[in-house]
């Protein structure tokens, strides 16, 4: 498995003396199957639980088992983490007669599961390498511009000058007078 990534996991299960096959029950392409045999009635539950994953039932938690058919569940299992996890599955017997549930555990297993980082790594990779591409072709683009910026500027600063590039500037003088004049 790897993080981030969900997987179907799923569980079938036949009476007995069923002739049911428990491969249909399974989705095609679904990994290696591994046979059992618990103690199993008409009326199961089926548990799945571990730590370091999102776990989402994806059936009802209680089938009904008919005689010549089987009863399954099925999760979506996406891990958090990477390292080597288990899931605990649990079947439960169920029986509701004379208004007392029963709730009885007929089976439980965990399931050695390894995680790794993979899709996590190329997710960091593909969503930061256009970001870090970004900085090379920016600095290389404002190495372009400048330049051809600082000409533009220095060639309007020297358009806008009457002034002699040698002559010094003189200091303009205000003379205002207040008062009369001579010839008053």
């Amino acid at each position: 498995m790897t993080v981030g990534e969900p997987k179907n996991f799923v569980a079938a299960v036949a009476l007995g003396e069923s002739t049911a096959d428990l491969t249909t029950a399974l989705p095609p392409g679904s990994g290696s199957v591994e046979r059992r045999y618990p103690p199993v009635c008409d009326t199961m539950a089926a548990r799945l639980t571990g730590q370091g994953f999102d776990i989402e039932l994806l059936t009802a938690d209680i089938a009904q088992i008919p005689v010549n058919g089987t009863g399954d569940w099925e999760w979506q299992v996406t891990p958090r983490e990477a390292g080597e996890k288990f899931l605990t599955l649990r079947l439960y017997a169920q029986d509701d007669r004379d208004d007392v549930p029963l709730n009885l555990k007929t089976y439980h297993e965990d399931i050695e599961v390894e995680v790794n980082q993979r899709a996590r790594l190329a997710a960091l990779f593909t969503n930061w390498l256009i970001p870090i591409g970004a900085i090379p072709a920016f600095f290389v683009t404002l190495k372009w511009l400048y330049p051809r910026i600082r000409k533009r500027f220095d060639e309007s600063n020297t358009a806008h000058a009457d002034v002699p590039e040698n002559s010094t500037p003189i200091p303009a003088r205000a003379d205002v007078s207040h008062g009369q004049s001579a010839g008053e």
